[in-house]
């Protein structure tokens, strides 16, 4: 094997630069060694996989600064983006973390109480789905594989048992949760968030090997009772097989059945326009919008009875007019302090 030397562009000083940095000038004729020796890592500097299963994401810098608030577990962490994260402390410090803490340590007794099961029974089932739980998260974690089991044993546990309780309040009436409204809405309001979830397949799986009256409440019906104030339509059965977590279900019961959508109007006419024009505006009981021209109007543009109506506003009220006038149909919507969060994170 011949060792050539190159030169450095002539250049002495360049020759006493690479000396100083330890870099070897020298190339090796022969292209099919390979040194075993390396001065960076490459590999550790790879793209992470990105695995079919990944569904839980972290909320994308620029958003996130508009309103961080929207994106951070209150109370309670869940899963591994803020497992143990400074967010979530008071005043005080640590004290209402360690209060989270023990309470899903409180749960996760409850529920091997309701099973008859053992801790290393249940965990046993999540040491199995380990990969697969941590190619749901977009990111790797510096968590060891038995501070992640433990992570994920008390989260999942602590989140069945609270559904299974919310579903007979009146059994758990003095319940620690259940009976403390304000505490039971932030720990609603945590578990929608995108950042604070755990994979649905888990605890579903979890729920039905464990829990032997699974089969008389599927899980999915426990978590639509006890997210109702944030549901506005139970999903079919087909989408909720597709439910990814609590966030995707929220989601989903807000997502109108068949969405086209179209270009974007660059001018589109505000509500006071429409009704100025003899357009009736009606509540609509689904998700969906729609728009139906009247059959008169569409023959005979003259044929309107918008001066009528602004004559005499109790006649809106008549049914009969709505084959007469441009009907917009359009769903309720309610804005109060979570609906900022609720459609961030969605």
């Amino acid at each position: 094997m011949e060792m050539v030397p190159i030169a450095a562009a002539g250049s002495l000083e360049n020759d006493h630069m690479c000396k100083e940095l330890g870099i070897d000038i020298t190339t090796v004729i022969n292209s099919d060694l390979i040194c075993d020796e390396s001065i960076i890592d490459v590999s550790a500097a790879m793209e992470p996989a990105r695995w079919p299963e990944c569904c839980i994401y972290r909320a994308p810098g620029k958003i996130r600064k508009i309103n961080k608030e929207a994106y951070t577990p209150k109370l309670i962490s869940i899963g591994p983006f803020h497992h143990g994260r400074k967010e979530l402390r008071d005043e005080d410090g640590q004290k209402e973390l360690r209060d989270m803490e023990k309470l899903k340590v409180r749960k996760l007794k409850e529920f091997c109480d309701r099973t008859g099961k053992y801790q290393k029974e249940i965990a046993g089932i999540i040491e199995k789905n380990q990969d697969k739980i941590r190619r749901c998260y977009s990111e790797s974690f510096d968590i060891n594989q038995d501070d992640f089991m433990k992570m994920v044993l008390l989260d999942s546990t602590f989140i069945i048992e609270l559904l299974l309780r919310a579903d007979d309040r009146e059994k758990y009436e003095d319940d620690f949760i259940l009976c403390n409204p304000m505490l039971n809405d932030d720990i609603q309001i945590d578990l929608i968030l995108l950042e604070n979830q755990l994979p649905f397949f888990i605890l579903k799986e979890l729920y039905e090997k464990f829990y032997e009256r699974h089969s008389e409440k599927p899980i999915f019906q426990l978590a639509c009772k006890y997210f109702s104030p944030f549901i506005k339509k139970i999903p079919e059965d087909e989408k909720m097989k597709e439910v990814k977590h609590f966030t995707d279900l929220i989601r989903l019961s807000r997502c109108p059945d068949n969405i086209k959508f179209k270009e974007r109007e660059k001018n589109p006419s505000t509500a006071t326009k429409l009704y100025e024009t003899g357009v009736i505006f009606k509540l609509l009981g689904s998700l969906d919008i729609h728009f139906h021209k009247s059959l008169s109007t569409k023959t005979c543009p003259c044929f309107n009875f918008s001066w009528l109506l602004k004559c005499l506003l109790g006649l809106t009220g008549f049914g009969c007019l709505e084959h007469t006038q441009p009907l917009l149909k359009i769903p309720k919507f309610k804005i109060n302090e979570r609906t900022e969060g609720i459609l961030r994170n969605c």
